[in-house]
């Protein structure tokens, strides 16, 4: 009833995929696959798109007088930053801005988001 599996004969097993058949999505064929300079072509206008809609954003964050809190290389401000982290750095002076995790944003004189930062130190 419940016996070993029997061998598959050769001319019914399944072909093996090539390389290019491997990263093809399911029902394309190696020719749907775009050529290299086809790809770098891609690849430059979606950089485009996204370059595109972050100016978009920022225009319309702007008019709306919500603006970025600068905050790489400056000194750190406990009013509109927030460290996660602090890193010896001894050509620096202590508690300048090493890094920005995540951006922070400000509405005139309003903190819409502290900046996430990493802090430099003298040790």
């Amino acid at each position: 009833m419940f016996g070993l599996p029997q061998a598959v004969p050769e001319s019914s097993a399944p072909p093996i995929a090539s390389e290019a058949d491997a990263i093809a999505p399911p029902g394309a064929d190696s020719s749907d696959n775009p050529a290299p300079s086809e790809l770098a072509e891609i690849i430059a206008s979606g950089r485009e798109g996204a370059e595109l809609i972050q100016r978009s954003l920022l225009d319309a964050l702007r008019q709306q007088n919500i603006t970025p809190i600068p905050a790489l290389g400056q000194p750190f401000d406990s009013k509109t930053m927030f460290a996660i982290d602090r890193q010896p750095d001894p050509s620096l002076p202590e508690n300048t801005i090493l890094e920005e995790l995540v951006r922070g944003y400000r509405q005139k004189d309003k903190i819409l988001r502290e900046a996430q930062v990493i802090v430099s130190s003298k040790t």
